[in-house]
């Protein structure tokens, strides 16, 4: 196998272990003892994991280095699939939003003295 192939590999198993978790990048990385960006980097194939990183991530997840490694190896699609990403950001929870007024779109970019 070649180094860019486990890189990617390794990127979509630990995405795919992430998303059945149903964790967040900063909580994966907060159970694992790892920075989030590290998590987003290796999830997006900008670093080659460590051995260090590879077994904390294990770890976390819930799985021995041999099971996490034959699953990086396998050429197998994995039996459960993780739920699907949404897609943008999630919205706004209404009741947060306390003392906010909806802005005026005639009133937009005008400073108080335009006005």
């Amino acid at each position: 196998m070649e180094l860019d192939d486990f890189q990617t590999r390794f990127a979509k198993v630990l995405l795919r272990h992430r998303l059945l978790l149903r964790l967040n990048q900063e909580e994966l990385a907060e159970k694992a003892g790892l920075h989030r960006t590290h998590v987003s980097i290796l999830e997006r194939k900008r670093q080659v994991p460590s051995m260090i990183a590879v077994l904390k991530i294990a770890s976390a997840i819930g799985v021995t280095l041999t099971e996490l490694f034959r699953e990086v190896e396998s050429d197998q699609r994995p039996g459960e699939e993780p739920p699907a990403i949404p897609k943008g950001r999630p919205p706004k929870d209404q009741g947060t939003q306390v003392g906010r007024r909806k802005a005026d779109p005639k009133k937009r970019g005008v400073s108080p003295k335009q006005r």
